[in-house]
């Protein structure tokens, strides 16, 4: 299930975070107050950001919207770095 929601915490540093109001959506292993799935507008929770900072690889997993059906395709193949990141991510929490 993907639900949408809108957070407090530190601003989206990504490619998308230049537009307002932009989207993404985080498509690493659940952890403390984040999900699979998550949409996130315009900024990430704090945990999450945390996290990037810790683990720059968790990037990978924080795709613009209009990239979630790749981003999901790519959780398939093993080869992909969306893949391995995924992995690796879980391995580390």
């Amino acid at each position: 299930m993907v639900t949408t929601k809108k957070t407090k915490n530190s601003d989206v540093n990504n490619a998308s975070s230049n537009k307002q109001n932009s989207r993404v959506v985080y498509l690493g292993p659940d952890f403390k107050t984040v999900r699979h799935g998550r949409v996130y507008l315009n900024k990430l929770p704090k945990e999450l950001e945390e996290l990037r900072k810790e683990k720059p690889y968790v990037n990978n997993l924080i795709l613009p919207i209009a990239d979630f059906s790749k981003g999901v395709k790519s959780l398939e193949d093993k080869t992909s770095l969306i893949y391995q990141s995924y992995i690796r991510l879980r391995k580390d929490i």
